[in-house]
């Protein structure tokens, strides 16, 4: 089933539809909203998909860490390299001690990059669905189809959840 690509619901297509309701929301989520909603204003790409994607990579901890490399940091799990290629011009080292844990900058880049996903790997064939490429493409660098029950059914389920959460 697809999330509703080129549709009202399409994620991807965000036009302030309407905002996620604070009072739905628990304080370590509320501590996010305010950079989510504003770049979810910026990139239109929906607020409930980016919580989800936060949810699921960091369960809103602005200073988690992991990798083996333990590179990808902060809210969204951004990378240098993600970050940079969505146009993030500091080096990487500014990005891994300073930049990559302040949260605006960490929702900002990670927002930009997932809007990148979806730019360069909608029309694939991995995924029947645009929006789960994209997702794919946010956690793996390319959509893969083995990253569907490890993590693109995830931020689908919770992205649902979150589109309950709102005040229009």
């Amino acid at each position: 089933m697809m999330l509703g690509a080129k549709s009202a619901d399409d994620p991807f297509n965000y036009q302030e539809q309407y905002k996620l309701n604070s009072s739905e929301l628990t304080p370590k989520e509320n501590a996010a909203l305010p950079y989510v909603q504003y770049y979810a204003d910026v990139y239109s790409i929906s607020p409930s998909l980016i919580m989800a994607i936060l949810k699921i990579e960091s369960v809103f901890n602005p200073n988690a860490v992991s990798g083996d490399d333990q590179a990808a940091i902060g809210y969204m799990q951004v990378d240098w390299v993600a970050a940079h290629d969505a146009g993030y011009n500091g080096t990487e080292q500014e990005w891994l001690r300073f930049d990559g844990f302040n949260p605006d900058l960490n929702i900002k880049w990670g927002t930009a990059f997932l809007r990148l996903c979806y730019a360069r790997w909608k029309d694939s064939t991995v995924y029947e669905d645009p929006i789960k490429s994209a997702i794919s493409a946010y956690n793996d660098g390319h959509p893969d189809k083995e990253n569907e029950d490890r993590y693109v059914n995830f931020v689908v389920e919770y992205y649902h959840h979150y589109k309950l959460k709102v005040r229009y």
